[in-house]
């Protein structure tokens, strides 16, 4: 049976086996590290300290696959189109709304004035300011705004 001679406390530790050999690349003093990571490290390293303008641009890098886009769904273009007319015949109740409450509104006023015309006309007398809501700021507001 073949034994190791026992180190001696005197004796230097055994060396690490040499990875600076040609065959192998530098470790960059990180030597627990796998090399593809060293790489990626030394890319970057590289990258950060080239100008900008000595860098090479996207355009001149191979593309790694062409992703053929999908093609629009047929329903897409109904989807947009009846939203829109959607939004719109929304857009055309709530203004058919205003206009018939704009005009209930103004007949309600003309009827007033006209009933004003009428009895002054007739010679009658009209507090034509309390009618009409002169001094009251809340009826003035009214006439005012149009509402």
């Amino acid at each position: 049976m073949y034994r190791l001679p026992s180190a001696s406390p005197s004796s230097p530790p055994p060396l690490p086996p040499n990875n600076n050999s040609p065959s192998s690349p530098p470790l960059l003093n990180h030597p627990q590290q796998p090399p593809r990571l060293q790489h990626s490290r030394r890319h970057n390293l590289l990258e950060a300290t080239n100008p900008q303008t000595l860098r090479k641009s996207e355009k001149s890098r191979p593309r790694k696959q062409h992703v053929k886009k999908k093609d629009w769904n047929p329903a897409t273009f109904f989807l947009c189109i009846f939203l829109c007319i959607g939004s719109m015949s929304i857009q055309m109740i709530a203004l058919r709304k205003d206009f018939e409450a704009f005009t209930r509104q103004s007949d309600a006023r003309i009827g007033l004035l006209r009933e004003v015309v009428e009895k002054l006309q007739n010679g009658e007398e009209v507090n034509v300011e309390k009618v009409l809501g002169t001094g009251d700021p809340e009826r003035e507001k009214e006439w005012d705004e149009g509402d």
